[in-house]
């Protein structure tokens, strides 16, 4: 999915997750206007899907899988986004009901995320361990 993303953008590539999540596709390395991706994406991308990945074939998740990875993408977001802003991570823990040991890997692993929100909001106070 990330490889076709990179293609062709996530919009495109929600797309096919949407109609053939779940399933193995394989990309044929010569594009018809009438292949089933050109059908969902349109010639023009799916031709940029065949010319960089033509002879492939490649998984797509089904939109649940999706679905609880933007849930999850939200949650760590929500937790830097936090973090950023001064609150400490044994509050974060305790308004998110998780343990205070995931929060802080969940910071550790989105150290530049956090960052980033500390520069939109410079004086926000620094993460409390």
């Amino acid at each position: 999915m990330e490889a076709v993303a990179e293609v062709v953008g996530w919009y495109s590539a929600a797309r096919l997750a949407a109609r053939l999540g779940g399933k193995t596709l394989h990309v044929p390395e010569r594009m018809d206007e009438g292949h089933l991706i050109a059908l969902i994406v349109g010639p023009d991308k799916a031709k940029e899907i065949s010319d960089m990945m033509g002879g492939e074939n490649i998984e797509l998740p089904s939109t649940c899988e999706i679905q609880q990875e933007m849930e999850r993408s939200r949650l760590h977001d929500n937790i830097c986004e936090m973090a950023a802003r001064g609150v400490e991570t044994k509050t974060i823990a305790r308004w998110l009901h998780m343990s205070r040991k995931t929060v802080q890997k969940v910071l550790d692993q989105q150290q530049a995320i956090v960052d980033a929100y500390k520069a939109k909001h410079p004086r926000r106070q620094e993460v409390q361990k």
